[in-house]
């Protein structure tokens, strides 16, 4: 990860992203998408996460009004980007090397073709690290800037809210097109040295409690929706966290 990461930071570099930049990342859960996010904080440039369930239109509006320049996708979530001018699209086809759309737009070939960056970009505390855009259920989507002091704030809630300690395997398995999903999916995980668990498939009960089991899982968050789905399907429900609605209303 570290390796890739470095290599991919030195593509983004050649492309003219540098600190403040922002870039748009429009991708499911994949290997990629966590490169990608490190590789911009290596730089000290703006990760503008887009969820990968919206339509071309609320895509648009977020990259326009992000006024991001370059956006990370996959064939997937390609088509969504179709008439927004100005940006220049990295694309993911795989997640290995292979099967790749070419060296002009490949992901992993703009990896394979860079050395590592050998030093990252210092920032201060007030520096933004993401701007994270609003669901828009009340007018236009706003953007939420995030700045690189809140990384306090997001240990401290995975230590003392979540409670993960040290010999815990967690999983939160909320999306990170979101905030709780990006939050302590990907940043939280990364703050803790853990491992990050990403399970890329529509959401069934019975997958989930498997995945916990298959991977000895100790320590579990999601939106309140997972657990009203194992209710219903009048499977256990784990002892753990949840964000979004109230949670109340899972327990009726």
């Amino acid at each position: 990860m570290e390796e890739r990461s470095r290599r991919f930071a030195a593509a983004l570099r050649q492309m003219g992203v540098g600190q403040g930049d922002r870039v748009a990342i429009l991708l499911p859960k994949r290997p990629a998408l966590l490169i990608a996010a490190i590789a911009l904080w290596r730089l000290g440039a703006v990760y503008v996460p887009l969820f990968t369930a919206f339509g071309p239109d609320a895509v648009r509006v977020r990259i326009e009004d992000a006024r991001a320049r370059i956006v990370i996708t996959d064939a997937a979530n390609d088509p969504k980007l179709a008439g927004i001018g100005g940006i220049h699209v990295i694309r993911v086809e795989s997640d290995s090397d292979e099967e790749e759309l070419g060296p002009d737009q490949g992901f992993h070939a703009s990896i394979a073709a860079h050395d590592p960056l050998t030093e990252n970009v210092r920032i201060s505390g007030e520096d933004l690290m993401i701007l994270l855009y609003t669901s828009g259920t009340t007018g236009q989507p706003k953007g939420v800037p995030i700045r690189v002091k809140a990384l306090a704030a997001f240990e401290a809630y995975m230590r003392f809210a979540l409670d993960v300690r040290d010999d815990d395997v967690f999983w939160n398995m909320a999306d990170p097109g979101w905030a709780y999903g990006l939050y302590y999916g990907i940043v939280g995980p990364l703050l803790l040295g853990k491992t990050l668990l990403f399970y890329r498939a529509p959401f069934q009960a019975e997958k989930a409690l498997d995945v916990m089991r298959r991977y000895g899982v100790t320590n579990f968050a999601a939106a309140p929706t997972a657990y009203r789905v194992m209710r219903s399907a009048g499977l256990p429900r784990p002892e753990a966290c949840s964000c979004g609605s109230p949670l109340a209303q899972a327990n009726r």
